[in-house]
């Protein structure tokens, strides 16, 4: 079942078809509402490679929508599932990798967006403050994203921080410094 699944996956148009992806989307809902658990797999997987291949891209978004179509045929079971929270996180980890249909997924299952940034703030590991950087809560740390699309250059989830951007002048990032306790660290582009 998980190869049918995977082919079925991987023959997904999200872009160019939205309609007949959400149309097989719904034939993987109906072969057995239990391959949730099989997507799940995919999307780790897929979560670890490099996505810098279009067709890994595709299948991402492609596991993004069949997530969503389950979850819209069946809310209740989706949200009682034992794997909800790995669901998820898989889908916060896509958002914070630029798979916008991941937000919007994340969105109609009624997570805000502040939700998003706390999550994946939270996912960040603790690392020592530097000398000059800015402590800050997680609700400014959040505010800080969210008033980070000001900034060019790249933004978003990193393995150690999250990349708010630069001004022409400065990079700007947030590490996580504690539990709930975060730094704002400035730095001169290189």
């Amino acid at each position: 079942m998980k190869h049918e699944i995977k082919n079925r996956l991987a023959t997904m148009q999200v872009r160019e078809n939205k309609e007949e992806a959400e149309q097989k989307a719904l034939e993987i809902y109906n072969i057995d509402p239990e391959a949730i658990i099989i997507i799940l797999e995919l999307g780790m997987e897929y979560s670890a490679k490099p996505q810098k291949d279009d067709q890994v891209k595709n299948i991402i978004r492609a596991i993004i929508l069949t997530l969503l179509v389950f979850y819209m045929k069946n809310r209740s079971a989706f949200t009682e599932s034992p794997y909800y929270s790995q669901i998820v996180d898989l889908l916060i980890g896509f958002s914070g990798k630029g798979f916008l249909s991941a937000r919007s997924a994340l969105s109609e299952m009624g997570f805000s967006d502040f939700d998003i940034y706390r999550k994946q703030l939270l996912s960040l590991p603790v690392q020592e403050k530097h000398l000059r950087d800015k402590k800050i809560s997680i609700h400014e740390a959040c505010e800080e994203v969210r008033l980070s699309k000001g900034y060019t250059g790249f933004k978003g989830l990193m393995k150690s921080h999250y990349a708010l951007g630069t001004d022409n002048k400065h990079l700007y990032a947030i590490y996580r410094i504690g539990q709930n306790l975060f730094a704002l660290r400035t730095s001169k582009p290189e």
